[in-house]
């Protein structure tokens, strides 16, 4: 409960930004020591950890997919309509009109040209936690980038997806079948340059050793 308290304390005025940063460290900690593939990095989470992947593919392009569920996108409409407005006059220190370059600062939608992650969204029609209106906002955005995407709104359902068991299923199938889908999409940028040395290599050698055959 201390580490708790403690963690709110040092994210306030950067709750993204800092675990962001934190995150991604641990991974790279992972790909040192070989725990991971660096090649198949996929993403997901749910209410604050959907905020969380809605952050981080828009701050680096390592993640090959990612699934989102119940998130924000963008902290002045989150505000105004979700259930706890607490939770941004807290972190954000104060209202939108009293702080609002860390609300832009700390909000997804707005590093969206640097977004290429094909992301797969959960929402729940009657969620009074987190608006609706969010996931609309983030799949539009995703499709207006060309980014593959996809959004499942789950009928008489609130935050946390429990009234009806099937929803839950659903959800963890077709997350799954996301991840699944893309895991492998995403090609190392050193991996492509050494190919295309290797392929350049072959070529100037056939070219040699076609050229020696006719002298």
């Amino acid at each position: 409960m201390q580490y708790l308290l403690r963690h709110k304390v040092e994210i306030r005025s950067k709750p993204l930004s800092l675990p962001g940063k934190d995150i991604l460290y641990g991974i790279d900690q992972l790909i040192q020591e070989n725990i991971v593939d660096p090649h198949r990095l996929t993403i997901g989470g749910y209410s604050y950890g959907g905020l969380l992947t809605n952050w981080l593919i828009t701050q680096t392009q390592r993640f090959n997919a990612a699934v989102s569920g119940a998130s924000l996108i963008e902290h002045v409409s989150g505000w105004g309509t979700m259930g706890t407005p607490g939770f941004h006059k807290y972190f954000f220190q104060g209202f939108p009109w009293e702080n609002p370059l860390l609300y832009q600062n700390e909000s997804p939608i707005y590093y969206f040209n640097q977004l290429k992650t094909p992301t797969h969204i959960v929402a729940a029609e009657k969620d009074t936690q987190i608006s609706l209106s969010q996931s609309y906002i983030f799949h539009r955005a995703l499709f207006f980038r060309n980014i593959s995407t996809k959004l499942i709104i789950f009928p008489n359902e609130g935050h946390l997806i429990n009234s009806n068991p099937i929803h839950g299923k659903i959800k963890i199938r077709e997350e799954l079948k996301w991840l699944n889908k893309y895991r492998n999409q995403t090609i190392n940028s050193m991996d492509l340059f050494n190919k295309y040395n290797q392929l350049y290599f072959n070529y100037i050698l056939q070219f040699i050793i076609l050229i020696l055959l006719y002298i």
